[in-house]
Formats: structure tokens, C-alpha cells, sequence
């Protein structure tokens, strides 16, 4: 932590989000317990409106509450009017902030700073805004996130993206970080390590890929290499972990003749013993803001094979954390894969690789940035 001694000891955060949670709600509730953690007498209070951001929270062990969800915006083909559950939102963080005495409003996401920064104008209370996802300028103009007293950004990439659209009043970038000792009490019996590949051949190659199943993440391209490096004679075989609509990858893998070596194993709730099954986590992703898995499975001892884009490249600040590459297509991926393979180090190195992830992606180091960001405000 880079301060001894921070003078925000009230924190108010505010999490207006969609119906599952992702990483970027996983990111939020480490940085709060780290907050909560590195003060007794700080106290922090989550204010979401989605009951799976509440139960989660209080499994955390933080207090959360329920607000209102609204939202104004105008994005063809979606537009979204809620004013009046907007303002319902605001009157009861306004309420929030004068009853728990709040020293600031940290909001997760654009959406969040438009359902709070009225309140936190009106009580006269700073209000810092946390992104993790390029915005076009519409959207910040839409979520008012040019009027919050601060903006931290989850990558440089995502800190110059939004500096080159918009005028910032602070602004700063605090990489992504991991709390590893949450990660692994995460572990649940739901997910066998031995279940998914104990019937693999031992020369099998296991490739991993954990996210959500939507075209950003470029699963499709994934697979597709899976069918060039099976051609190559290379004996890799692919987990497929995350929740979405699976049927189009499914139809992917029919067609190329992959079932015997694609299994989709649905969402993930032990990330460990997923990575631990695997030899290789693969991000294919055709955007991202940072990579956050590609963290996990280095703690885990796992290199990663990543396409060079967005923040992915500051979640690979050492060669010996894996592979990127560029462009984005099958045989660039396949290539890449390959390389790691014939080279042989992803299994010699994976003590070398844990004790990097340890090093760079401290949850404390974030959690430290952030609570000075508040102190400036």
C-alpha cells in the first residue's frame, strides 16, 4: 500500500450492473474487502440493484443494500428511458450518503456514476468513478462521467482511449489486480480437476479458455485453431468454461469434426481447479480492457497465449507469463500455441510463473492506489 494513513474512512459504492456477474463485479467486491481490510476503523457499504451483486457481496462479508435500477440512454437499435427509476435511485443514494456519513461515493461503471452523481452533488460529496470498458464519447456524455471529481481506469489502454474522446477532470489508470488468497477459498467440489481430463491421453496438450460465450471473446477463432493444430499433428485438446448461448460453437465444433477433443464445461465457480486442469489458458479476445484471467492462470502456474489487443498486453508484463500475438485470426493463434508447445516450458516453469503473478498483481497494490486516488478528491 502506498500510505499509511488515508483519510476516507466512509465508503459509499454504488453497483447498477446486468443480471450475472462478471469480472468486473469480481474485481469490485476484492477491492472492497482489501478497503474494508486495510483499515478497522474504515467501514464500506455496497449499494447494487441486483440482488446476485447483493448475495455475493454478503457472502463477502460486506453490508449491501439494494437501490433502484434506471438508466437514461439513446444507442440505436437500444434505447433505455427509466428517468423515473433513475431519480428513484438517486434519492435513495441521497438518503444513503446522509444517513452512513459517507466521505465519498465510488462508483463501479459508467451506468453507476449516472445513478449516483446527482445525490453525491447535492450532499456535497466526492464521487469517483471506476471503468472497466472502453466507452464511446455518447456514453460518457449519457452517464455524466466527465462531472465525477475522479476517474480510475482498470488499464492505461483504457485510460488513453478515454482521455483521446473525452475531457477528464482527474485521471487515472490502476492495472488490475487479483486477491489470490480469495481465489483460492473460492474452491468448491461443483468442479472435479480429475473429472475433465482423467480419460485424456497423456500426451494430450490441455488448452484452456474461461469467459463469457459471446463474439468479443473470439471463442470461434479458438476453435478453429484447435482444428489447424490437431491437423499439425499437436495432441491439444480444449476446456471451454463460461456462461452464455453455447449452440453456434457447438455447431463450430460439429462441423470440424472436434467433439472427441472440445468439452464445454459451463460456468466456472472453481477457478483453481479449472486451471489446474489445463497446460495453456488461451485469450483469443477481439477487444478487452485488460485480461484478468490471464492473471489467474498465472497464479495458477499457467502461461497464457493472447491476442496482443486493448490492455491484454499490461496483463502480460513479462515474456515468462506466455505468448501474444497479432493479428487475430486462427493460424496466428495456431502458430502461437504451437511455439509454446514445442518449446516445452509451460510445464517446467510453472513455480517460476505462480511466483511472477504474486509479484505483479497484488490485490494490496490496487487497493493502496485506489484509497490514494479517494485521499485527492
Amino acid at each position: 500500500m502506498t500510505g499509511f494513513y488515508h483519510k476516507k474512512k466512509r465508503i459509499l459504492c454504488i453497483h447498477t450492473g446486468g443480471a450475472v456477474l462478471r469480472g468486473s463485479e469480481y474485481a469490485l467486491l476484492e477491492v472492497l474487502q482489501g478497503i474494508a481490510s486495510a483499515d478497522p476503523d474504515r467501514r464500506v457499504m455496497l449499494l447494487c440493484d441486483r440482488a446476485v451483486m447483493r448475495r455475493a457481496a454478503a457472502a463477502a462479508g460486506l453490508e449491501a443494500f439494494q437501490i433502484p435500477s434506471g438508466e437514461l440512454m439513446f444507442d440505436p437499435p437500444t434505447v433505455k428511458f427509466s428517468g423515473l427509476r433513475l431519480l428513484a435511485a438517486n434519492l435513495k443514494v441521497l438518503r444513503w450518503i446522509k444517513a452512513f456519513k459517507a466521505d465519498i461515493v465510488y462508483c463501479n461503471g459508467g451506468r453507476s456514476c449516472q445513478s449516483a452523481l446527482p445525490a453525491a452533488r447535492r450532499a456535497g460529496v466526492p464521487l469517483v468513478v471506476h471503468l472497466h470498458a472502453p466507452y464511446p464519447k455518447r456514453y460518457h456524455i449519457f452517464y455524466a462521467t466527465p462531472l465525477a471529481s475522479a476517474v480510475i481506469h482498470v488499464s492505461n489502454y483504457i485510460k488513453k482511449y478515454h482521455e483521446s474522446r473525452v475531457r477528464l477532470p482527474k485521471s487515472f489508470a490502476v492495472v488490475n489486480g487479483i486477491d489470490f488468497d480469495a481465489l483460492l477459498k473460492s474452491r468448491e467440489s461443483k468442479f472435479s480437476s480429475m473429472g475433465c481430463i482423467s480419460d485424456l491421453p497423456e500426451d494430450s496438450v490441455v488448452l484452456g479458455f474461461m469467459g463469457s460465450l459471446i463474439h468479443r471473446k473470439g471463442l470461434d477463432i479458438l476453435i478453429e485453431s484447435v482444428s489447424l493444430l490437431r491437423n499439425m499433428n499437436r495432441p491439444v485438446f480444449l476446456l471451454i468454461g463460461g456462461k452464455g448461448d453455447a449452440k453456434a460453437y457447438r455447431r463450430q465444433v460439429k462441423r470440424l469434426e472436434l467433439e472427441k477433443y472440445v468439452r464445454f464445461l459451463g460456468e466456472i465457480t472453481d477457478r483453481v481447479g479449472f486451471f489446474s486442469c489445463i497446460d495453456i489458458h488461451v485469450l483469443p479476445s477481439r477487444s478487452e480492457a485488460f485480461g484478468r484471467t490471464i492473471a489467474e492462470a498465472a497464479f495458477c502456474g499457467k502461461p497464457s497465449v493472447a491476442h496482443s489487443v486493448g490492455g491484454i498486453p499490461e496483463a502480460v508484463p513479462d515474456t515468462r507469463f506466455g505468448k501474444l500475438y497479432s493479428p487475430n485470426d486462427p493460424e496466428t493463434l495456431a502458430g502461437a500455441v504451437c511455439e509454446l508447445i514445442d518449446k516445452g516450458s509451460y510445464k517446467s516453469a510453472q513455480a517460476e510463473i505462480s511466483g511472477l503473478a504474486k509479484q505483479h498483481f497484488q490485490i494490496s497494490r490496487v487497493v493502496g492506489q485506489i484509497l490514494d486516488i479517494f485521499d485527492q478528491v
